[in-house]
């Protein structure tokens, strides 16, 4: 039943999961952004990637303009993939840290 992308039976039921939600929640009044940077393959994985269509403009609009402007300011190669999981890697993956 386990592979590289199965995400457990439920939320944060993996030991891995458990350590980021707890240390995010004990610090949540000094932490004031989070993203995970995948570095390989060019590409910027932006949140919901539990929704297909994504609904992260329509949802979270002021935390994607965030991301827009990020992106914006970065020099991004000119083959650089934006996008949810789905649409970058073209994997549904049920969630992801940045979705939480």
């Amino acid at each position: 039943m386990c592979g590289d992308t199965w995400g457990g039976p439920k939320p944060f039921s993996e030991p891995e999961t458990q350590a980021m939600r707890d240390f995010l929640t004990k610090n949540k009044k000094q932490i004031t952004f989070v993203y995970n940077f995948h570095t390989a393959g060019n590409q910027f994985i932006i949140p919901f990637n539990y929704a297909a269509p994504n609904e992260a403009f329509a949802k979270i609009p002021e935390t994607m303009g965030f991301f827009k402007e990020l992106i914006y300011e970065s020099n991004l190669q000119e083959d650089f993939t934006i996008g949810p999981a789905i649409e970058t890697i073209q994997m549904y993956t049920g969630g992801s840290s940045g979705d939480w």
